[in-house]
Order: C-alpha cells, then structure tokens, then sequence
C-alpha cells in the first residue's frame, strides 16, 4: 500500500489514512481478506498481506472475497511496472475470482488505465471531495496532501453498500453503462501478459521502441501457458525470452522453406502434378494406343 513503491531508496510509503480504511472495511461488510500491496506501517489490517521485499502483490495469487489496494502511483522501474498492472489486477480479479476489490488511486481520466480498467471494467467510482489527501507517511500523519486528487474505484456487485458509505466522502457515479463504449475496454481480453524478456503484464497492444531498434511488445498468453513456460524455463535453465525467440524462429524457419514434390517415377508414364492442381496421366506412345469399344 506504498504510494511510491520504485527501486529509489529515498522513497516513502503513502499509507491510507485511518477514516478510508474504516470505510473500505465498512463496505466490504466488516472484513478486507488482502492487501497485496502492504508495508510495515499499514494500518489495513487484512487477513492477508503481501509486502516487497518478500512478496510482490502483483505475483501472487488475487483470489480472495474482498480486496483493498491503495496501489504505487509511480513507476517501478527495477520491475517494470506501473500503476496499470495494479489496476489489470483488480480488474482481473473481479472478473475471474468474483472477488469485491477497492482501490484507492488517482484521478486521471484521461489515460490508457483509466479508460480500460476503470470505465471499461469498474462498476462505481467515488471522487473525493480531499482534493489533497492527506496519506500517512510511513505511519505518520505529515501534514501534507497529496499533489493530485483521488478517487475509490469499485469492482463489485455491493452497490448499494458503496452508495452508503462512500456518499459520505465524495460524489459517487454509476459507470457500469460505460461499458465497452468509445475506448472503454476495447481490444483487451484479462488473461495474463507475458513480455518478451518473461515480465508478467496485462494484455493489450502495449508497444514501445527501446534505442530506435528492438521492439519491446507484450504477448497475449493463457495463464496456464505461462505457468508451464515458466516451469521449462527453469528446467531448461534458460529464460522466458530465449523460449519465445526460439519458438518464432522455427515457425518462420518452417514458413521460409520450399515445398519438396516427390521425383518423378520415370517407370511410370506420367508427371507428378504440384499440390492443388488437377493430375493429367500421359498418353501412352501411338504404338500402344488401343481404340476405345463403341457401344451399339
């Protein structure tokens, strides 16, 4: 639940402030089952906690009844994630486990994220009227708000239980009827992502060129592929990217090479004739001809 989950050591854990926490659980009826984004200051009190270095929440299994992410807003670039894996996750968690899942992120209406995860899959959202929420810093109420507004994003059936509580502490909007309208969802399926060099991502056309010359581009994969990629990998003592390298290769290798026909058999008195065509026996020699019997 670190805002500013990066590899930079100087960075600090943004933690929920405590009158979110009682409202999250609140809606969830009393209980929040994981945190998968946790540190040692969290006041979240879930049953089930993933923290770094031990556990990355973004690895480990989302199958819980209700779930409770105030995911890092900025970029983990030892990990090569973003705010969009969390948000995929939640997204994907709803959808495949049913799971109730909260998330407490910033507003920014305007993104690939929000236009796929949250108006394409969310079923409410509540904008908070702390235009500056005032996070705990590492346990420890600042004094300082954060320098974006925010927003509880909700995946869920409890509607009526978000209406009541979260009315509370901002306005509260109905966006199921968003759903795969405009750019909202379009052209991305929930199954797992697998990067060239074996990094777990959401699926997507998600494309960038790295130094003008190799095109780094995440490939839609089922999750039980991926598992079983992951497992000959580490047999194989070799990595994800090399298996996906290896495999392409061998389907071009296959695509390039010329279709062999058989050789002529010259005992017999014919061609052989290319796949596809129609197959005309040769006429024997005149000498051999043998006139056709009339009928009548």
């Amino acid at each position: 639940m670190t805002a500013g989950r990066t590899v930079n050591p100087q960075s600090v854990h943004w933690c929920t402030p405590r009158k979110y926490v009682d409202a999250v659980r609140s809606a969830f009826g009393g209980t929040i089952d994981l945190d998968p984004c946790s540190n040692q200051w969290s006041i979240v009190g879930a049953r089930v906690s993933y923290a770094l270095p031990g556990q990355d929440g973004l690895q480990e299994s989302w199958n819980f009844p209700t779930i409770y992410v105030n995911p890092p807003y900025g970029a983990d670039k030892g990990r090569r994630t973003t705010i969009k894996n969390w948000l995929y996750k939640c997204a994907h968690a709803h959808d495949n486990y049913g799971a109730e899942v909260l998330a407490l992120v910033p507003v920014a209406t305007n993104t690939r994220h929000w236009k796929d995860y949250v108006w394409g899959k969310a079923t409410m959202a509540c904008f908070l009227y702390d235009t500056r929420l005032r996070f705990l810093v590492e346990g420890r109420d600042a004094g300082k708000g954060a320098p974006m507004s925010c927003a509880m994003i909700y995946w869920g059936g409890g509607v009526r239980s978000f209406e009541r509580v979260f009315g509370a502490f901002g306005a509260v909007v109905d966006i199921r009827s968003l759903h795969g309208k405009g750019d909202a969802g379009s052209g991305y399926s929930y199954q797992t992502g697998l990067d060239v060099d074996g990094t777990c991502t959401p699926s997507g056309a998600d494309i960038e060129r790295d130094a003008g010359t190799m095109v780094k581009t995440t490939v839609e994969l089922a999750d039980d592929l991926v598992e079983r990629a992951k497992a000959h990998a580490t047999k194989e003592k070799t990595t994800l990217r090399t298996l996906v390298e290896q495999g392409l290769r061998r389907v071009l290798t296959a695509d390039e090479r010329p279709v062999a026909f058989p050789p002529r058999d010259a005992s017999v008195g014919g061609t052989v004739s290319a796949p596809g065509t129609q197959h005309h026996p040769a006429e024997p020699p005149v000498g051999l001809r043998t006139p056709l019997p009339r009928n009548g």
